[in-house]
């Protein structure tokens, strides 16, 4: 009895529903198959994943030196580690608007680099937007801080002194900068215990 798992069929399957953006491309950089998640992440129609074949996969990176950049990078990479590369690339839809994907590449046949690529792709637009907001709050926290009228001082497990507002400098006129590092401790004074 044939294992199921490991039939053409299912295999086509696993490829054509994953919902991560699958392609094969030629030695030359044309695609050769795409999976609906692909297609839809390049900005086409998912339905007809059959019609990405024969594209250049230029067509899908923001400009032409990112392009060539990326082609030469991944597969001297490629050479050397003989594995695979993952490299984020700035990539455009035909409507003109560009998103941020992390790209892994392996060859499809390892022993011949005539063979062509598999390529993974993510849209990485999820990610970057989370980490813009916790930039932004983390920048109105520190804000936030260095402009409270409290004295805030912020200290480790061992006692040491990870942060001090401006506040301590200035309602104690000692620098921050001698916080640093220091055991909280050695900044109380003896009388205050």
């Amino acid at each position: 009895m044939a294992d199921s798992y490991g039939s053409a069929a299912t295999l086509r399957t696993v490829l054509r529903h994953t919902p991560h953006g699958l392609c094969m491309l030629t030695s030359t950089w044309e695609v050769k198959w795409a999976n609906a998640a692909f297609t839809q992440l390049v900005g086409f129609d998912p339905n007809k994943a059959p019609e990405m074949a024969g594209k250049s996969f230029s067509e899908f990176v923001r400009s032409k030196d990112e392009f060539e950049a990326y082609q030469k990078d991944s597969v001297s990479s490629l050479r050397l580690n003989e594995g695979s590369d993952t490299r984020e690339l700035g990539l455009v839809r035909p409507d003109g608007t560009t998103f941020l994907a992390e790209l892994s590449i392996v060859r499809y046949n390892p022993s011949r680099t005539d063979r062509g690529f598999v390529v993974t792709l993510y849209d990485l637009t999820e990610r970057t937007r989370a980490q813009e907001v916790l930039i932004e709050r983390e920048r109105r926290f520190r804000f936030l801080l260095a402009n409270a009228i409290d004295l805030i001082i912020v200290i480790d497990r061992e006692g040491k002194v990870t942060y001090a507002s401006s506040s301590v400098e200035r309602s104690l006129g000692i620098p921050i900068e001698k916080f640093a590092g220091s055991r909280f401790e050695e900044i109380v004074h003896e009388d205050d215990d």
